[in-house]
């Protein structure tokens, strides 16, 4: 029997301006930066929430998070039902990157680490090996499943998502592919 694990990346969109400042809720409303428009927050926030349920994934990786990790924790109980626990990464001040999960699926999970080794790979789709050049610090999660068929822990890094994306976009646009 396989067992597959779904992984998705998300943008939260500045999901830190849906919460108050001074005190652990979410605002009325909220304003997008550089934009007149006047946001409804629970509006943003169920669109949101419906998107990663019609997803149905295991694991996101969750890019302009909120600033702090009990906000994230009020959106999950809020408006994902609780199903989802969640890790944060190191960088962003106002942005903050995200692992969220199916606590379903996962046990014994990891704090998220911030060390690795120096990695090689092509940076820009010019088939060069370099030193890897992340914007932000990468987040590895250690994620054991309750399936035992899965075997081993899963490590999920966030923010690498979009980067693996974008590299194998520029290759197969290289070779013609796409």
């Amino acid at each position: 029997m396989t067992t597959n694990i779904k992984i998705t990346s998300l943008n939260g969109e500045w999901m830190n301006d849906w919460f108050e400042k001074e005190h652990l809720a979410f605002k009325p409303t909220f304003q997008d930066k550089g934009s007149k428009k006047i946001m409804n927050t629970d509006k943003t926030a169920t669109k949101l929430s419906e998107l990663i349920k019609a997803i149905d994934s295991d694991i996101y990786g969750i890019q302009e998070g909120p600033s702090s990790l009990d906000e994230m924790r009020l959106f999950i109980s809020n408006y994902l039902n609780d199903k989802y626990a969640a890790e944060v990464g190191l960088d962003g001040s106002a942005q903050k990157i995200y692992v969220i999960y199916r606590k379903s699926f996962f046990d014994n999970v990891t704090s998220l680490t911030h060390t690795y080794p120096k990695w090689k790979f092509d940076n820009n789709g010019d088939y060069v090996l370099e030193e890897g050049k992340f914007t932000r610090t990468l987040s590895r999660l250690a994620l054991p499943s309750k399936d035992t068929q899965l075997g081993s822990s899963s490590h999920i890094l966030n923010h690498c998502l979009l980067i693996m994306v974008k590299i194998c976009g520029q290759i197969l646009k290289k070779k013609q592919i796409l």
